[in-house]
């Protein structure tokens, strides 16, 4: 559980950042579910937040399937992998929710798909701690 909510406010934390630069922006056309604008924006994140937690979910399945798949050979793919799972989260958010819009600059887009495409580690626990 503290992966989750590490993850859906890291995405928060960037995806505002993104929104400060003008990456990305937030339409009119999203319903105001705050009075004020930043908290607004915040509901909006957390939000967007929880849809890219289960894009990366289902992804997570796919690559695994496709490690198991390839004898483990695939795990060469593994930074294409990052950077394509950053566009999907992206390519759905876009796709789900017609307010939502990012930059067409291809660096730019490049850049936010690495930063929202990158995975928490699992934390492993130790045995000698119990």
């Amino acid at each position: 559980m503290g992966k989750l909510i590490k993850s859906l406010l890291i995405s928060i934390v960037v995806l505002f950042a993104a929104i400060k630069i003008g990456w990305i922006v937030l339409g009119s056309e999203l319903p105001v579910l705050a009075d004020n604008t930043l908290w607004n924006q915040f509901i909006w994140l957390g939000i967007i937040a929880v849809i890219f937690s289960a894009v990366s979910y289902v992804a997570s399945y796919v690559y695994s399937i496709f490690l198991v798949v390839t004898l483990f050979l695939g795990c060469v793919t593994y930074p294409l992998y990052i950077l394509l799972l950053g566009y999907l989260k992206l390519a759905a958010v876009d796709y789900l929710l017609p307010g939502f819009s990012y930059t067409g600059v291809w660096w730019q887009v490049l850049i936010l798909s690495i930063l929202v495409g990158l995975t928490i580690p699992s934390e492993k626990k130790d045995a000698s701690n119990e």
